[in-house]
């Protein structure tokens, strides 16, 4: 709320499957239609090209308030960054 970012009130649920997979599900608990079920296979660590670490880190935060572009500057350490399949998908939105 305090940097007035487009989130909402969801349920989510996390689950670890048989190994190296893990299943999502998430529902607004407003209008309880928007869902999502996905189920992803995680594979081998990899070493991030420039551009992965560019699409995946986040140093600094913009959102738009009061009229108004703001800006916070992030520190955190890089993630560590797995190859992925998504194995299942189900999207439903109201």
């Amino acid at each position: 709320m305090l940097y007035a970012l487009p989130y909402h009130w969801s349920r989510m649920e996390v689950t670890v499957g048989a190994p190296q997979t893990i299943h999502y599900r998430s529902y607004r608990e407003l209008d309880q239609q928007t869902r999502l079920r996905i189920t992803v296979r995680i594979g081998s660590r990899i070493e991030p090209t420039e551009r992965e670490l560019f699409l995946t880190a986040r140093f600094r935060l913009y959102t738009h308030a009061f009229d108004r572009l703001w800006s916070v500057d992030v520190e955190h350490e890089p993630w560590p960054l797995y190859e992925a399949r998504i194995q299942e998908l189900e999207q439903q939105k109201a």
